[in-house]
């Protein structure tokens, strides 16, 4: 679906995703995006935005995760929750754990948030 008209996009991190790795970034051209997750770092010192997506319930929870570059906080505590805003990028790498494709979003704001009542992500649950 085309995004909203506006200068700056607020999707959630697995529609961002899912538009990055799939589409290929072809909806999220030349506009600005905002997301929220929690921060994760990978074994190489990437930080990842990550949100739980579910199926059904918690138990079947998966990981939905994109990669940050770009002007990332100095400090970078893991689990910490994250308003970020960016653009796309064809930056992309594979994960480690089920080598699915993760997406990249070069970051131009970061700030840190306080977690949400409800921390998944049910857009997948419908």
């Amino acid at each position: 679906a085309d995004l909203p008209k506006g200068d700056t996009v607020r999707l959630s991190l697995v529609d961002y995703a899912g538009r990055a790795a799939y589409d290929h970034g072809r909806s999220l051209a030349d506009r600005r995006i905002t997301t929220t997750g929690f921060l994760a770092m990978g074994s190489n010192g990437t930080p990842y935005l990550v949100r739980m997506a579910l199926s059904c319930c918690a138990a079947d929870a998966q990981p939905v995760k994109i990669g940050l570059t770009g002007h990332t906080p100095t400090v970078l505590r893991p689990d910490t929750w994250l308003e970020v805003t960016g653009t796309y990028t064809g930056k992309r790498t594979k994960d480690p754990v089920n080598e699915g494709v993760i997406p990249f979003l070069d970051v131009t704001e970061a700030k840190p948030i306080k977690a949400p009542r409800d921390p998944y992500d049910e857009s997948w649950n419908g």
